[in-house]
Order: C-alpha cells, then sequence, then structure tokens
C-alpha cells in the first residue's frame, strides 16, 4: 500500500525496525513470541470504505461455485494486486503451454478473507514510483540504479499489461512526471549531495531523474516553501479498477479453471504428506505398483477445508495469521489517505458539455512527493504523496507524524489506543480511524500546500470529502518477501526442502512499484517448482527481496 512508509511513493527502507516487547506464548501449536495469536493479524469484517471502493465491482462478492471446493491444484490466498496478478501470470503461462503441448491448466481457487481486494490496493495512492530520497539511502550507486531500473521496468510491465487487456481507460492509466519537492533546505541538500556525486561518474539513475532550479522551483512545483526539488518517473492508475479489470478477463478466459470464492477467510494453513500408489510397466510387461509422497496443502476456512498442491501466499500484512512464525518479521502498521475534490461550486456542469467543467481549477500535472520541514525542533520531517486524478481531484496520503509521536515505539504501546498505528490490523468502520486532531492535517490541505489552489474562504475551495485508514506491511529491511516459504522448525536438516508454498507479501507501502514483476517472478516459481535464486536475475529481483531464514526476526 503507498499509505507512506518504505520503498516507494512516500517510502524509504526502514533504518530502524520497530521491535514490540517480548511476551513468550507456551502454546505448543505456535512459535509467536508476541502478545499476539495468529487470529490477531487476520483481516477485520466490515472495512471502512476508500475513495477507490466507492464504485464497488460487480465481482466484489464473486463465489463461482456456491460450496468450497475440496481440492485444487493452485490455492492463492489474497486478491490484491499481488494474488491477482499472481493468478494471471500463472493462467497466461499455462494456457499457452497447454496450446502448444496440451499440458493441462491447473485448477485455481482464489481466496479472500473479505471482499474483492478490500486491503492495501484499494486503501493506497495508486501512485508507482521511487522517491529520490529512498535512492540516495541506499548504499551506493549501482545500488541505487538497480532499484530505479527495477521501477522503471515496473511502469514498462504495467502498460503492457494494460495495452493488452485494454484496460487503460477504464483504470485511468499514465506514465507521467512526478516531483520529490522539499521544504527543509538541510534535508535537500543532503539528498542533492549525493545526487550530484553519482551524477558526476555517470551514475544511470541520474539520467532518468533531473534538479529543478533553485530560482525556479516554487513556481514549476506549485508548492509553498518549497527550497528544492527532483524530477522523477512515475506511473498513477486506479488500482481497484486494474485488478477487478484483470479478474474480468480472466473469468471470462479461464472461468473453467478458475474458482473465486470471496469473504472466505483462511484461518489455518497446514500441510501433510499424501500418498499414492502409481503402477509402473517395465520392459518385460511386468506391472509394478510404487508409492509416492507428496505434501498437500490443507487450507481450513469456516466454510469447510481445502486442500492444494500448491500455495501462493498474498497476505502482505496478514502473513503471520497463516505463518506465525513471520509474527515480528512482516509487521501490520496502519496508514492514512484522503481524497479532495473541489467545491460542488468549483465543479458545476457546463451547458455545452457532457464533462464536469473545472475550468475554475488549477490542474495539476505531476505526481509529487512532498517533503514537509518539521514544525517543531523535536518534530522529524515528514512526507506525504499526491496522485492528481483526471476528474481535477486529488488523492493525498501521508501525515504519519501526526500519530506516530504518540506511540512509545520502544515497548510497543500507546497512551491512547486510538493512535496505535504498529502491530495492528484494524481498519474497521467502528474503531479503525484515527483521532480528528491526525485528520485535521488534511484540512484546507490543498490551499495551505499549492499556490495555484484557492483558499479556505474562496467558494472554489479543494477539501477532503473521504478519508480512511489501511494496513500495510512492514519489513526490518524495507524489502518485500519473495518466494519459496520458509518452513518452521524442526532445523534445516529435518525439513522438507520442497514445501510447496510461495509467497509475496511485505511491501512496505511501496507494493504498487514492486508487485507486478514479483508476481510474474512468483509465478513461475510455482509453476516450475523454482526458489527465488533461480528467477532473480530473469525478472531483475533486487538483493534482499527473497524470503529465507536469514530474514526471520525471531
Amino acid at each position: 500500500m503507498v499509505l507512506r512508509r518504505v520503498v516507494t511513493t512516500c517510502s524509504q527502507p526502514n533504518t530502524s525496525h520497530h521491535e514490540a516487547q517480548d511476551t513468550v506464548i507456551h502454546d505448543p501449536n505456535h512459535d509467536i513470541k508476541t502478545g499476539k495469536q495468529p487470529q490477531d493479524f487476520l483481516p477485520v469484517p466490515n472495512p471502512m470504505t476508500s475513495y477507490w471502493l466507492k464504485q464497488p465491482h460487480p465481482y466484489a462478492k464473486l463465489r463461482t461455485t456456491p460450496h468450497l471446493p475440496v481440492s485444487c491444484d493452485i490455492a492463492i490466498i489474497g486478491s490484491g494486486m499481488a494474488g491477482i496478478l499472481t493468478a494471471y501470470h500463472i493462467l497466461q503461462t499455462s494456457h499457452a503451454n497447454f496450446l502448444q503441448a496440451g499440458t493441462p491448466m491447473p485448477r485455481i481457487v482464489l481466496l479472500d478473507a473479505r471482499d474483492l481486494c478490500s486491503g492495501a490496493t484499494a486503501r493506497n495512492g495508486g501512485h508507482c514510483k521511487v522517491k529520490t530520497a529512498t535512492l540516495t539511502s541506499l548504499a551506493d550507486g549501482a545500488t541505487r540504479t538497480a532499484f530505479q531500473d527495477y521501477v522503471h521496468r515496473t511502469h514498462v510491465e504495467l502498460k503492457a499489461l494494460v495495452d493488452a487487456e485494454g484496460l487503460a481507460a477504464k483504470c485511468e492509466f499514465e506514465l507521467r512526471r512526478s516531483f520529490d519537492v522539499f521544504q527543509d533546505k538541510e534535508e535537500f541538500e543532503g539528498v542533492k549531495m549525493a545526487y550530484d556525486e553519482d551524477a558526476r561518474v555517470g551514475e544511470g539513475w541520474t539520467k532518468r531523474t533531473s534538479v529543478v532550479p533553485g530560482e525556479w522551483v516554487e513556481r514549476i512545483t506549485g508548492v509553498r516553501g518549497s527550497v528544492g526539488a527532483f524530477s522523477v518517473e512515475s506511473a498513477s492508475f486506479w488500482p481497484y479498477k486494474l485488478v477487478c479489470g484483470v479478474l474480468e478477463r480472466m473469468v471470462e478466459k479461464f472461468g473453467e479453471v478458475l474458482n473465486v470464492q470471496m469473504n472466505t477467510v483462511v484461518t489455518r494453513l497446514a500441510s501433510s504428506p499424501s500418498t499414492a500408489s502409481v503402477e509402473r510397466t517395465s520392459r518385460d510387461a511386468n506391472t509394478t505398483a510404487t508409492t509416492t509422497t507428496r505434501v498437500v496443502n490443507i487450507l481450513e476456512t469456516p466454510r469447510g477445508t481445502l486442500t492444494a498442491k500448491k500455495v501462493v501466499l498474498a497476505t502482505n500484512a496478514y502473513t503471520a495469521s497463516l505463518l506465525p512464525s513471520f509474527s515480528k518479521t512482516i509487521v501490520p502498521y496502519k496508514g492514512m489517505n484522503s481524497h479532495h475534490a473541489p467545491s460542488p461550486s468549483a465543479s458545476s456542469s457546463s451547458p455545452h458539455s457532457n464533462h464536469t467543467n473545472h475550468a475554475t481549477q488549477s490542474h495539476l500535472n505531476n505526481t509529487y512527493n512532498i517533503h514537509f520541514a518539521p514544525l517543531s525542533p523535536k518534530q522529524p520531517t515528514g512526507c506525504d504523496y499526491l496522485n492528481p486524478r483526471p476528474d481535477g481531484s486529488i488523492v493525498v496520503g501521508g501525515g504519519s507524524w501526526f500519530y506516530q509521536n504518540k506511540h512509545n515505539e520502544k515497548d510497543d504501546s500507546c497512551d491512547d489506543d486510538r493512535y496505535a498505528w504498529l502491530n495492528t490490523v484494524d481498519d474497521s468502520t467502528e474503531t479503525g480511524h484515527f483521532p480528528a486532531d491526525v485528520y485535521a492535517h488534511w484540512t484546507h490541505y490543498m490551499s495551505n500546500t499549492f499556490f495555484n489552489h484557492p483558499l479556505p474562504s474562496s467558494s472554489s475551495r479543494f477539501e477532503p470529502d473521504s478519508i480512511w485508514t489501511g494496513i500495510q506491511g512492514k519489513t526490518n529491511n524495507g524489502m518485500p518477501h519473495i518466494g519459496r516459504v520458509p518452513p518452521p522448525p524442526p532445523p534445516p536438516d529435518k525439513r522438507d526442502k520442497q514445501q510447496q508454498q510461495w509467497m509475496l507479501a511485505g511491501f512496505n507501502g511501496g507494493g504498487m512499484a514492486l508487485i507486478p514483476l514479483a508476481a510474474k517472478a512468483v509465478a513461475k516459481m510455482v509453476l516450475r517448482d523454482l526458489d527465488f535464486e533461480h528467477v532473480q536475475d530473469e525478472f531483475g529481483l533486487l538483493e534482499g527481496m527473497g524470503t529465507g531464514d536469514a530474514r526471520m526476526v525471531s
């Protein structure tokens, strides 16, 4: 999700990992060392509605069959961008193999605890980029270039997808430029120093990034109080409509092998050896029966049990609900987002047009990340992201400094639970909102931030018409976990090294820029029974993205 944090849009790699205080649980079924049980990490019912979700898709509650299938070849848990794109690439590749060699297509069951795409993908900013400050925080120029190359390839991949499936107009997909704007001179100069040094030696990432001339920065960006800015590549789109559109295409093309089961929460994932008798005929025509053993995955739900040969966990912040060993490795955390629209008087319909008339408004053509100067010496700088929509409205997310300073990171406590943001999955309508003083950040936001937006007293002012929260998955190095799921104890030499579970989760608020290529890579891993290292180079996956024992936090 892009609700401000690590890696993209409003994100940068974590330099500090927020550890929860250990409370050892003696439940033999779990190996969690936190005060939470697996069920505490499940998606909550009745989530609040985001701007993106105000037009529910007809497939929002889709159940292909009234009853849960008993078995399948591949079960995919999660119907956000990660789950949907993984299913898409599995089906596309399998269909090509079927046409070429007659290979049977796998039977896939796609499950979600809630409505279709109701998690992070439908709560983010619809913004796909990597910030300049994210790049300069990385170790060296080569690493920065590799990261920017990855995000650039993501833009290319997304454009190819929406073009191939005819979804560009429906999901409002655009390749754009984006401004990284700074209001704090010291912060800007630190980022620019790293940029200048890499530009001097010709590092690739600097060739797609330009510095906005300082004397014109306020005029060019339109941001009040800006002291420096960079212009970078970005893409923007309506994430929910993209995901729903891709599912529509899959149902149309592959409905015979794809079974969708929304509002079907998987409460437990286990694996069990299964034996099968196979008859083999030798050259002398003697037939013998041999027994083979393979691992079968068991998915328990309130609607019954599903067995699957292979499982993909596209569960992001909710991963620990099914993989308890990940309770401190992928930590859920809450962010907030908002939608700002011109007042009705500014958006009245023209008698000569069927379209809404926003001529009185200054339309922003670029997306933004705005690094705000601290309001006090004790407050850190903060960053928001802005995604202007084609209709003239704006999606703006961030403002984390308004609630994170209420939270004691050392012992994971909060003086007021309403400000709790770390280690929580609550985005419910009833209790998932932040208090009003946090949401006050969005009041008069556009007029306070931009020169070319009307003042609050104007009849054509912009104000938020929707504010929501969403849950993201935080990792200790700012990178997602991609690949074959590392088996839990016993020790490695006693494990089944060919566990038939794969994952892509823990996107640190940057999923839009990380998921498309990762999903394509996971699809190949699943179909070919491969590990991360087998596909890393082919898909340009970055160092630190692969999951495994070395990345588990105990």
